[in-house]
């Protein structure tokens, strides 16, 4: 999490009562149930249903970024379990591949070929053979039998490859000591080595951010997310996530939404965690852009990711111990969610509906 104090907007805090949200009984109901609550909302969205994949899809109440990828009249019935490829593993590079399909009257699927993956293509030939044993039910008639299905390779936060003393260097930007946390991460960096050298240099954009070169700072983790030769999935994360709350507390809201790709490319690796911020600036600035159909979007996505009773819902087939592994059940085991953020969400949801 970023340390920056929000902004007191006037939109953002207009409602400071205390919220309610309806819970949906549907078996495949992985979404969050707000929108019945908020009748202006709701309107905006079934009059722009029609034009606005987007609008579609959040009244359909699915679970966004699914792995499956949905809305679908499909039902997956088993989990594929590809093994990680050592080389990948060994170098601490993560990725996803998605694999696209036709499903067969017997529940079967063919055709298989991949239609995006990050990075290169690491992940490729793996996904591509696990792929083959994917099945699903037909949870209605349909004559549309094309579907994907998202494979994620993901690592520890140990074989990540960033050193111990990032984090020594961290905890001294949590304590506000940030002239000591930019000699830190510069006396310790001593690695030629890509990921390694790199991560210093967010510590040291965090420090410079708050001593006062904010601009330097900015530009600093622009290039680390810019640069396409790095393949670590977690450092961009942690680029990102500091960027996102610098450009929002600069009340840069395009500049925000010019990252709306890159975001988006690492939520497809999960990183819960450490993008609820980003989605939540990201979901604010498409608001006083005009985009609210955006919006609302990444303001469901931010409500998915930190509410205590949606995120120990599965999808069908969905592995519970894959799922604790890239949830935030390791960080609150008890809790499964933050609930800070999901009142912040809640509360900025009631503005909106207010404002529209």
């Amino acid at each position: 999490m970023n340390h920056i104090k929000v902004k007191t907007f006037s939109l953002i805090f207009l409602l400071l009562t205390s919220f309610a949200y309806s819970n949906s009984n549907e078996p495949y109901n992985l979404g969050i149930s707000v929108f019945e609550d908020y009748e202006n909302i709701k309107k905006l969205l079934q009059e722009k249903q029609k034009q606005n994949d987007r609008a579609a899809v959040l009244l359909s109440n699915v679970k966004l970024y699914s792995i499956d990828y949905s809305p679908s009249p499909f039902v997956r019935t088993n989990r594929p379990n590809p093994s990680f490829p050592t080389q990948q593993a060994q170098d601490g590079i993560e990725g996803y591949a998605v694999v696209t399909f036709n499903i067969n009257d017997d529940g079967s699927t063919s055709d298989h070929y991949i239609s995006d993956s990050s990075p290169g293509k690491y992940f490729d030939e793996v996904s591509l053979e696990s792929a083959k044993n994917l099945r699903y039910a037909f949870r209605e008639p349909t004559n549309e039998r094309e579907h994907s299905y998202r494979f994620a390779f993901t690592l520890n936060e140990r074989s990540r490859k960033l050193p111990n003393a990032y984090f020594t260097c961290l905890d001294l930007i949590k304590k506000t000591r940030f002239s000591e946390a930019k000699s830190c991460a510069q006396s310790r960096n001593k690695f030629t080595e890509n990921v390694l050298g790199m991560a210093y240099k967010i510590i040291t954009a965090e420090a410079d951010f708050y001593l006062g070169d904010r601009d330097g700072a900015i530009d600093m983790l622009y290039k680390i997310i810019n640069d396409e030769s790095q393949e670590s999935f977690y450092l961009k994360a942690l680029a990102i996530t500091n960027l996102t709350a610098f450009l929002f507390d600069e009340e840069r809201y395009a500049d925000i939404i010019s990252l709306e790709k890159a975001i988006n490319e690492i939520r497809k690796l999960g990183y819960e965690e450490q993008l609820i911020d980003s989605h939540y600036y990201l979901a604010v600035s498409h608001f006083y852009s005009g985009n609210k159909v955006d919006s609302l979007f990444f303001l469901k996505l931010s409500l998915q990711d930190t509410n205590c009773k949606q995120t120990l819902r599965l999808e069908p087939g969905e592995s519970f111990i894959d799922w604790k592994k890239n949830s935030l059940y390791r960080l609150y085991p008890d809790k499964v969610c933050y609930s800070d953020f999901y009142a912040r969400s809640i509360k900025t949801l009631e503005a909106i509906n207010e404002a529209i």
